[in-house]
Parts: C-alpha cells; structure tokens; sequence
C-alpha cells in the first residue's frame, strides 16, 4: 500500500520550462502589386515598425502618383495623358491621327521661356509605334511638333464659306482695261450688298423685337415667381403653426372630400359608446340631411329651397 498517493498531484503538473515568446511580426513592406491594389482605399496598411515620423509613402518607398511616376526621380519623367491639338499625319506610316486623340506620354521639363516652364512630350502613334515629340511653345501660345509627324494644312476656301475673297492684282488690271468687266463686277457686288442688306433688315428686326418682349416676359416671369415664393412661404409658416417641419402642399378638392369622410374616434370614447352615439345622431337628424345632419350637397340645396318656399319649418320637418 505504499504507493505515493501524496505524491500524485505534483506529477499532474510536470514542471517545464516557460513557451518561448513568438517572433516580432517584422511584414516584408508591401509590393508593388499591394500598393497598387486599391487606390481609393483609405484603411491604409501600416508597418509594424513603421513610427510616423516621414510620411508613409516616403516609408515605404512609394510615391503619390504610383507607376506614372517610376521614371521621375531618375530621369524627371512623368507619364500624363496628352490631348492632341490639331490633326497631324504621323511621318513614318502616314496615318492622319485627329485632334483630340489622347496618348500617355512622357513629359519633361526641358527648360524656360521667362518664368514659363518649356514642356517636352514624346508619344508613340497608335498605328505604327513611331515616336511622335511634340514641344510647348510659350513664346506663339500654341505646342509645335519637335519630329515623328507633319501638322495638317487646312486649306481655306473663302467662296464656299461666302466670305469676301480679295481680287489678285490679274484680276484689277482685267477690270481697269475692261469697263465692261466693272460694270459687270459692280453690278454682281451691288446684288450681293442688297441679298445681305435684306437680311441685315431682317436680323435688325428681329433683335428689336425680341428685346422689346424680353421685359414684359420678363416682369411676368418675376411676378410669377414672386407669388409662388410667398404661396410657399405662407405654407411653410402654416405647416410650422401645426408643429409639422415640412411645406404642406397647397389643398386640393378631393383632399378636402376625403378629409371630410374620416371619423376620428377619440381614444377616451369606447367603441360601443361611439356606435350608441352615432345612432342617437342618425335618429334625432332630419331625413333630409340638412345642416344637423351631414349629407351632400344637392339634398341640402333642396332643403334650403323648400324652407324658402315655406314647405318647411326650421325643424326641417314638412308642415303637409
């Protein structure tokens, strides 16, 4: 019987050493493809030793405008979108590319005009992947094309556009020597004044007429206005004075009708009591519906003549 029955709860809890504590959490910083992730997310992932001192973006090596701005430390090169200006024709495959075409460029600063910072954009043209470089030009207010395209020349046609066209010195001589030829050309420019002196006219007309309507449309406009302002108001003021915080609409014929026919049963009279009520009104009422008694409009109409006509006391029952 000697077994170490006094010794059994010391074996319960075998004494071992304490578990190590776990590792510092050192995160690798996040990749590229995690910064990249989600831009708008503002649950921002901070590193465990990271300690507030620089902004995060320094911390982590990142910068604000991401991928668009890997070439900028090294090289000062920022990738923007770039808006064609004019329509051009890209000098290797020839293909026109129209104004207003966007490509991701390269920008640099390549010096100044003044306080002018000069601006440099090379850009690859969608059809052929030939380099295009087109340049700021502060100095004409306007880009120039530095290589890689040819601007389009729009050729201007003064007769399609009914534009006066200027006679070339060829044509003057003609009319000196010819006096037909100038009565020829008086005659054509004395049509062309009187076509454009109708619509001149015309337009002239037109303005006064519209200028003169303007105020009275105008001061009717305000005037309307005005009274919708101050309906409003009024309703605003009216809803207050009921303790409701919105602008009651203005009342209608069928809401007023419908108002009409709801009962309010107030809380203290018992349903029973309220029907007793009611049928002590029905019975004591006319038959007729007059004034005591509720009812439309055409029944009380027909009693009121009646009384006029003596066929009934004030009662409202008939005396025959």
């Amino acid at each position: 019987h000697h077994h170490h029955h006094h010794h059994h709860h010391l074996h319960l809890f075998p004494s071992s050493p304490p578990p190590p504590p776990p590792p510092p959490r050192h995160l690798p910083p996040p990749t590229v493809a995690h910064r990249m992730a989600d831009r708008k997310n503002t649950n921002k992932y901070y590193p465990i030793d990271y300690d507030g001192k620089v902004g995060l973006n320094k911390y982590v090596g990142s910068h604000h405008l991401r991928e668009r701005a890997s070439k900028l430390a090294s090289q000062g090169i920022l990738v923007v979108r770039f808006e064609i200006p004019w329509r051009i024709y890209c000098e290797k495959c020839d293909n026109q590319i129209d104004k207003g075409r966007r490509y991701n460029a390269d920008k640099k600063k390549v010096g100044m005009y003044y306080s002018t910072p000069l601006l440099d954009f090379k850009m690859n043209c969608h059809h052929c992947s030939n380099h295009i470089h087109i340049a700021t030009d502060p100095e004409h207010r306007d880009y120039r094309i530095v290589s890689g395209a040819r601007r389009a020349t729009d050729t201007w046609d003064s007769s399609a556009q009914g534009t006066m066209s200027l006679m070339d010195e060829e044509d003057r001589e003609e009319i000196r020597e010819d006096p037909f030829k100038m009565l020829e050309h008086k005659k054509k420019d004395k049509e062309v004044a009187k076509v454009k002196n109708d619509e001149l006219q015309t337009l002239i007309q037109v303005q006064e007429l519209t200028t003169k309507s303007d105020y009275a449309i105008n001061s009717i406009l305000r005037s309307r206005n005005r009274e919708k302002r101050h309906a409003s108001k009024s309703r605003v003021k009216d809803a207050k004075s009921r303790g409701i915080g919105v602008e009651l609409l203005p009342e209608s014929e069928s809401d007023k009708k419908a108002a009409d026919e709801v009962v309010f049963v107030s809380k203290a009279v018992s349903h029973s009591q309220f029907r007793k009520d009611e049928r002590q009104r029905i019975r004591s009422s006319s038959i007729f519906g007059n004034s005591y008694g509720g009812g439309n409009k055409a029944q009380s109409k027909a009693v009121e003549k009646a009384r006029k006509r003596g066929l009934l006391s004030k009662k409202g029952v008939s005396r025959t």
